[in-house]
C-alpha cells in the first residue's frame, strides 16, 4: 500500500507539473502575443513628413533604422487584396530580425526579399490561400512565404498582411492613406543600440526631409498572471515532490528496520556492510 502511494504521489506531481509548466508557456505566449514581443525591447517611433514629395524618402530612413532591428510600420490605412476592398497591410524592414516575431503556422516569416508576404491564417481562409500561392494586393501579385497566427486561439494578426516595406512604397500602397504628415512605427530589436546612436540617425533623416522622434513602447499588458502562474506552478509542485521524498525516505527507514534481524545473521556468517549495501 505504502508503494502504491508513492507512485500514485509521484504520478499527480508530474501531472501537476506539466499541467503547470503548460500554463506557464501558455500565459507567455499570450502575454507576447498581445504586446507583439517584450515591450521593454522596443520603441514607439514616430516620422514626421514636411512633404508629400517626400513621402518616398520615408522608405529610405526605414531601411536606415532597420540595420539596428526589425522597424514596423503601423496605423496606415486599410488596401484592396483580391475582393477585399479593406485589409491592413503593415510594412516591415525586416533584414535584421534577431528577436520576437509573428509567430508562423505555416512556412516562414519574411527575410526582406522582394514581392514576398505573410498572411494571417483568418485572411487566409477568407481567400482561401496557402502557401506558395498568389495574391493580389493593389494591382500587383504576391507570393506567400508564411501562414501567421496560432492554430490553438485568435490573435491580433489573423487578418493582417506583412510585407516588405520597400514593396510597400514601390507600389505605391500608401496612397490609399490621402494626404498624411505622420507616420507611425516599432522597433522591435536593437533598442540601446538605436539610442545611442540616434544622432546620427536623426541627422540622416533631417537630411532626406524626415523628422524622427522615439519613445519607449508603454507596457499596455501586465505581466502578473504570467508571473503568479510560474509563482503557483514551482511552489505547488515542490511541496508535492517533498511530500513524496517524506515518502520515501520513511519507507526506507521502515524497510532497513525491519531486516535488522537479517542483517545481524549476515554479519555473523562473515557478510561485508558493502554485501549488505548492496
Amino acid at each position: 500500500m505504502t508503494i502504491i502511494l508513492i507512485v500514485i504521489g509521484f504520478i499527480i506531481a508530474d501531472l501537476f507539473l506539466s499541467v503547470g509548466i503548460s500554463m506557464s508557456v501558455d500565459s507567455y505566449n499570450y502575454i507576447m502575443d498581445i504586446n507583439s514581443g517584450n515591450l521593454k525591447k522596443q520603441l514607439s517611433l514616430e516620422f514626421e513628413i514636411k512633404s508629400q514629395s517626400d513621402i518616398n524618402k520615408l522608405n529610405e530612413v526605414v531601411n536606415y533604422i532597420g540595420e539596428y532591428g526589425e522597424v514596423q510600420l503601423i496605423s496606415l490605412n486599410q488596401v484592396q487584396v483580391e475582393n477585399l476592398p479593406q485589409v491592413q497591410v503593415v510594412p516591415v524592414c525586416s533584414k535584421n530580425v534577431k528577436g520576437w516575431h509573428i509567430p508562423i503556422i505555416d512556412g516562414k516569416y519574411l527575410d526582406n526579399r522582394d514581392n514576398e508576404v505573410v498572411i494571417g491564417k483568418e485572411l487566409a481562409e477568407k481567400l482561401h490561400k496557402n502557401k506558395d500561392d498568389k495574391i493580389k494586393i493593389g494591382n500587383k501579385n504576391y507570393t506567400i512565404i508564411g501562414i501567421a497566427g496560432r492554430n490553438e486561439r485568435e490573435t491580433n494578426w489573423d487578418d493582417v498582411i506583412y510585407m516588405n516595406v520597400d514593396d510597400y512604397f514601390a507600389d505605391n500602397l500608401y496612397e490609399n492613406n490621402g494626404e498624411m504628415s505622420l507616420f507611425y512605427g516599432i522597433l522591435k530589436t536593437g533598442k540601446e543600440e538605436f539610442c545611442n546612436d540616434f544622432d546620427s540617425i536623426d541627422k540622416y533623416a533631417k537630411k532626406e526631409g524626415i523628422g524622427i522622434f522615439y519613445k519607449e513602447a508603454a507596457e499596455e499588458v501586465s505581466n502578473d498572471s504570467f508571473s503568479n502562474s510560474v509563482m503557483i506552478t514551482v511552489l505547488s509542485s515542490m511541496l508535492i515532490f517533498v511530500i513524496a521524498l517524506i515518502n520515501i525516505v520513511n519507507l526506507m527507514i521502515y524497510w532497513m528496520l525491519e531486516r535488522r534481524q537479517d542483517f545481524a545473521i549476515m554479519k555473523a556468517m562473515g557478510a561485508t556492510n558493502l554485501y549488505i549495501i548492496k
